[in-house]
């Protein structure tokens, strides 16, 4: 995976195979969990999806993401609905991507019906920017779709951080280091979803960073 870099209208980096099939698949989960499917999505706005579920290379990915399995099935078996999940019945991750808007139970039921909707499909907007970034393993981000692309990659980053039980500043620096030191070893080995989910943790914060590097860049000079 490459950084981004300031280009012509917008923005560009690189990922290789694996990378771009584990993130795809990322963006669909978290698309799962507010109860969308993001190839529907995609289809209903005309868009095609097999270049970027890449049936091709199946095989490969398939074995670099075995270790993912169980955070699929999980993810898999929820019981979602289309946003208007109550609260008190809310996946912990979901209850970060949609947080109350208010410490009276009554008015944030209230509030979370009158515009979860709309927050919701602003999210799923944002994964499909994002989703439709991987198209190949050349990413393209214009700038006008920089803040809902990396609004996209926050939200997973949201789902992975509160899959690997981070609450605090010190338990994502303790995530960080852990994953950093597996990424820095000679010969990386990832044995377990923790570890996993961790890498991917550090690796699209890194990502965004590198967005919004690339954005003040650019803006310096202006």
């Amino acid at each position: 995976m490459l950084p981004f870099r300031p280009a012509r209208g917008g923005y560009r980096a690189s990922v290789d195979a694996t990378e771009r099939q584990l993130f795809a698949g990322l963006a669909r989960d978290v698309a799962t969990l507010l109860g969308y499917n993001l190839d529907e999505e995609m289809h209903e706005e005309g868009g095609l999806t097999s270049h970027v579920t890449g049936k091709s290379n199946a095989h490969n990915v398939e074995e670099s993401s075995d270790v993912l399995a169980s955070y699929e099935r999980e993810l898999a078996d929820m019981e979602s609905t289309r946003c208007y999940t109550p609260a008190s019945n809310m996946d912990t991750a979901l209850a970060r991507l949609l947080p109350d808007m208010s410490e009276e139970p009554a008015l944030a039921d209230e509030l979370r019906s009158l515009t979860e909707s709309a927050v919701c499909h602003t999210k799923i907007r944002n994964l499909l920017v994002f989703y439709t970034s991987l198209a190949t393993e050349k990413v393209w981000v214009s700038n006008e779709d920089a803040g809902a692309w990396l609004a996209g990659a926050n939200d997973i980053r949201i789902v992975l951080g509160t899959r690997r039980n981070i609450t605090t500043a010190a338990e994502s620096q303790a995530v960080t280091s852990r994953a950093l030191t597996i990424m820095e070893s000679e010969r990386p080995q990832i044995d377990t979803t923790d570890d996993m989910i961790g890498v991917l943790y550090v690796i699209i914060a890194w990502w965004q960073d590198s967005l919004i590097t690339a954005i003040q860049n650019k803006d310096l000079r202006r």
